[in-house]
């Protein structure tokens, strides 16, 4: 039955099946029944095998589909089953009938090798097909037969639009349609039932059915057939035309290469993707997006370096089997440019917040810094935005990632807080050392000048305090007076100076307060930390 073409068996029995329909007609011996049983029964086994080797095909297609993964290989697969549970209705209705018939009849004869035990029973045969006003089953089968016709040739259309519908010929006819009977007057004034079932012995009403089975299965069988090919085409959606270069990145004077070709698509192809070990969706387009970060490696003189991405793709075959194929990717990466923004970039000082900017302009809207930092590092609250802390003299170093990728590194040297500058001024002006101050001077105060750099690039850092000096005033080797001070202004009117004394001044502690507000501890030199000034008239 495959292909919708009938075996040799199949032919014979359909040959004899006429012959006895001849030989029934004209009233033959007893022994005529005997063959129409064993007809009936060949045509049962002939009916068994059809539906196992159709419900082998639709398993066949059900796989292909599966296989596949398309849409139109799933609506293929779905149809089939429709067509198979059709046909299985009306094979499992037609069987009820002959169940029933053969229970009116008086059963079989199991002495006899299952002979029925009614074969020659004519009359109940028409009460329970024709039946006394028309209403018989035999109605009822040919509407159920007319109905199963339809749809079978509906859907079969729907599948396969190529199908030709003329091998699909109706399974009951009334006399006046039937090829054999519709120019016989006798025989054309009959309907459905009263033509197949009236005036028939029993077993061959059964031969008549199980014929009728066997029609079912073969039309069956011609649907999976055509059905089973569609699902394995590729159909093609759209048509484009594509290239593929050698490289997208060209130095000027150089050759660009590149092929162009044509790509057909089907958006219901669904391929299985797998990249890197996990499964890629597939869009409603079929394309299966990839995205990962590009990680760096060795780079080249110009500051590129080559790197490669397979994915492996299962790709359905026009045969319906898959095929795997592995595709693979060549790019180059870019080795991104780390710059670095702050006041002073040659180098960080100790002990200082030092405020840097630090970011990718490769990376545009994609960079994401973290750092890696072997001082303490406190992010800002801009992107790529930090204050590095130095707390001693070794380089620092800093790794830049983005996306947790990293980048590459930035190294700086630390130096130390250069020391501030003192000076005295006195309400008429700064102090000459040399020439001194008068002694009816009111006040000296002492004056601490940052680094003019150090306060140029870290102005948060340069704020100095005095955390203690020592003020003397003297004659000769002879102090006259001491005084320890916690302020920077020293007042001379209650200190009794006069002509010929000197002021000696000593910073104990100095304190710078950093960017936190936090007061540190400046060492002094002893060379900058004392000052004598001379008292004059």
């Amino acid at each position: 039955m495959a292909g919708g073409k009938e075996t040799p068996r199949q032919r014979l029995i359909g040959l004899m099946y006429l012959v006895l329909l001849a030989l029934l007609a004209i009233q033959v011996s007893d022994s005529i029944m005997e063959k129409f049983f064993f007809l009936e029964q060949s045509l049962n086994n002939a009916k068994k095998d059809a539906v196992s080797r159709n419900q082998n095909q639709l398993s066949s297609i059900q796989k292909k589909a599966g296989a596949r993964g398309t849409d139109d290989a799933k609506k293929h697969a779905a149809t089939a089953a429709e067509v198979r549970k059709e046909t299985e209705a009306m094979l499992s209705y037609i069987e009820t009938i002959k169940t029933d018939l053969v229970t009116k009849t008086g059963g079989v004869d199991e002495g006899h090798g299952g002979l029925y035990t009614g074969a020659k029973e004519e009359g109940l045969v028409e009460e329970t097909m024709i039946g006394a006003s028309s209403n018989g089953k035999g109605y009822e089968l040919k509407a159920k037969l007319e109905a199963y016709y339809n749809k079978l040739v509906a859907l079969a259309v729907t599948a396969a639009p190529k199908f030709d519908k003329s091998q699909l010929q109706p399974l009951a006819y009334d006399g006046k349609d039937h090829p054999l009977f519709k120019n016989d007057h006798n025989q054309s004034i009959k309907d459905y039932a009263n033509l197949t079932f009236g005036q028939t012995p029993m077993v061959a009403a059964m031969a008549v059915l199980s014929e009728t089975q066997n029609k079912i299965a073969s039309y069956e069988s011609l649907i999976l057939a055509a059905i089973d090919p569609e699902s394995a085409t590729i159909k093609v959606d759209k048509i484009t035309a594509d290239y593929s270069a050698v490289s997208s990145v060209v130095a000027a004077g150089t050759e660009y290469e590149a092929k162009i070709f044509l790509t057909a698509k089907n958006k219901s192809l669904r391929p299985d993707v797998t990249f890197r070990g996990a499964k890629i969706t597939v869009d409603e387009e079929g394309y299966a997006p990839i995205k990962f970060k590009a990680a760096g490696g060795a780079y080249d003189k110009d500051g590129f370096a080559k790197a490669t991405w397979t994915a492996s793709v299962k790709v359905p075959t026009p045969a319906g089997g898959i095929e795997e194929q592995t595709v693979t990717g060549e790019y180059l990466v870019a080795k991104p440019t780390v710059e670095v923004k702050a006041a002073a970039v040659s180098a960080l000082y100790e002990n200082c917040g030092n405020e840097l900017v630090i970011t990718v302009p490769s990376l545009g809207a994609n960079y994401k810094p973290s750092f890696q930092c072997n001082a303490p590092l406190i992010n800002g609250q801009s992107r790529g935005q930090v204050i590095v802390v130095p707390t001693s003299r070794a380089d620092v170093s800093i790794g830049v990632s983005s996306s947790g990728t990293f980048i590459d590194k930035v190294v700086f040297k630390v130096r130390p807080v250069p020391l501030p500058a003192f000076s005295l001024k006195t309400p008429s002006g700064p102090v000459n050392d040399k020439t001194g101050i008068k002694s009816n001077t009111p006040y000296v105060n002492l004056e601490i000048k940052p680094d003019e750099g150090f306060a140029t690039f870290l102005p948060k850092e340069a704020n100095y305090s005095i955390g203690e000096m020592e003020v003397t005033v003297g004659r000769g080797k002879t102090a006259k007076f001491s005084q320890k001070l916690t302020t920077n202004s020293i007042r001379l009117n209650g200190l009794n100076v006069s002509s010929g004394d000197r002021l000696v001044i000593e910073i104990k502690k100095l304190y710078r307060t950093n960017f936190r507000g936090e007061k540190i501890e400046v060492p002094i030199p002893a060379a900058i930390a004392t000052r004598s000034i001379s008292i004059n008239d």
